[in-house]
């Protein structure tokens, strides 16, 4: 049984979207929300769904109203894929977004296209889902963008690298992008372990690839949050103290609660820039909004920024489509140049319909807080 649930978006204060001039839409729009709310991803969909309500709260206050419906697609592609084909078949949602990992983004992409529901900000960075195809936007740089940031920060201080890295379609074009470019940044890679994408074996793994006789004075754990963070806890616990880097999606709740054990030399790189201290205007609104809504726990949320810009993003969209906002409208007002304003920002989707690149190296300070 797939679960359901309306999100009622709070009216809030917000002084950034009034004055963007947001046209009123003459009705509801509904939203479909497909969200790994319990299995191994949960805490990030709670995370990712509190930044979707305080967007649509923020758009509420400026007369757009968005009915969100969230279904719960328990971790697993194939109920991702039957989740979207529901949305799609309804013509009252106009879009679709939440959709986190990719498997779950493969096995919903073709249902969309073929429904012709768009998806507004996907939680994936993988190229082979940036193929210029239609109805798919994203608002994130991709995986190799991100890789390739990390390598060049690694090379400043080490060349002997191994990697972990989930079994799976992102884990192993990660690996490859990273055995094709890591010479070009001066590092050599020693060991590399594909480990259980759910990281059932991720203690076995990480001993693998941190064992002394290997030599590595570097990793790379390329694996979702809670295998990530059970790995990096491996690493410390085998003495392993060189710096680690994990990908931008482990950075929220599960990372700040883990405790100071793991924290020391832990970096990674942000596809968002990090909410608490940025002074880009989305970010000063979505502080604002946490904030009103009472919601100071998501001040630090790099995971909860980020669906608050994919939130904005449909907002904004649905504002520029006008009063009778159909898929192909929305579609329109996303494609047309030029392209939606969030904030201070631009976005405006290219050939690839990829509409932001932002990347930033960050670290993990002993109490848990990322600091660029």
């Amino acid at each position: 049984m797939i679960r359901r649930r309306t999100v009622s978006g709070v009216a809030l204060a917000a002084p950034w979207i009034l004055r963007t001039g947001l046209a009123r839409a003459a009705g509801r729009c509904r939203v479909g929300l497909s969200l790994p709310l319990t299995g191994v991803q949960a805490s990030v969909a709670e995370e990712l769904l509190a930044g979707y309500q305080l967007a649509f709260g923020v758009g509420k206050a400026a007369g757009i109203e968005v009915d969100a419906v969230v279904e719960d697609d328990h971790s697993k592609p194939e109920r991702t894929a039957a989740v979207v084909r529901r949305f799609g078949l309804d013509s009252t949602f106009v879009a679709t977004s939440g959709i986190v990992g990719t498997p779950h983004a493969q096995a919903a992409i073709p249902t969309a296209r073929t429904a012709g529901l768009p998806i507004v900000g996907l939680r994936s960075g993988a190229s082979e889902l940036r193929d210029g195809g239609t109805l798919v936007y994203h608002l994130r740089a991709s995986y190799e963008k991100e890789l390739d940031r990390m390598m060049g920060m690694l090379s400043v201080a080490t060349n002997r690298i191994a990697i972990v890295a989930s079994d799976d379609s992102f884990g192993q074009p990660a690996v490859q992008f990273v055995l094709r470019t890591a010479a070009q940044h001066g590092l050599q890679v020693v060991k590399t372990v594909m480990a259980e994408r759910n990281g059932s074996n991720i203690d076995a793994s990480i001993a693998k690839a941190t064992d002394p006789a290997v030599g590595a004075n570097a990793l790379l754990v390329l694996m979702i949050t809670r295998p990530a963070i059970a790995g990096v806890r491996a690493a410390r616990q085998n003495h392993f103290m060189a710096p680690i880097f994990t990908m931008s999606f482990t950075a929220g709740a599960e990372l700040a609660k883990a405790g100071p054990a793991i924290y020391r030399g832990l970096g990674l790189v942000t596809a968002f820039p990090i909410p608490r201290s940025a002074h880009d205007e989305t970010s000063d609104s979505f502080r604002h909004a946490a904030l009103t809504a009472r919601r100071e726990d998501l001040v630090n949320s790099l995971i909860a920024a980020e669906g608050y810009w994919y939130g904005s993003t449909i907002v904004r969209a649905i504002s520029k489509a006008g009063p009778q906002v159909t898929r192909h409208t929305l579609v329109q007002a996303l494609e047309t140049t030029p392209g939606v304003s969030i904030g201070g920002e631009r976005i405006a989707f290219d050939q690839t319909r990829v509409g932001r690149r932002y990347l930033q190296v960050v670290y993990v300070d002993r109490t848990g807080t990322l600091r660029s």
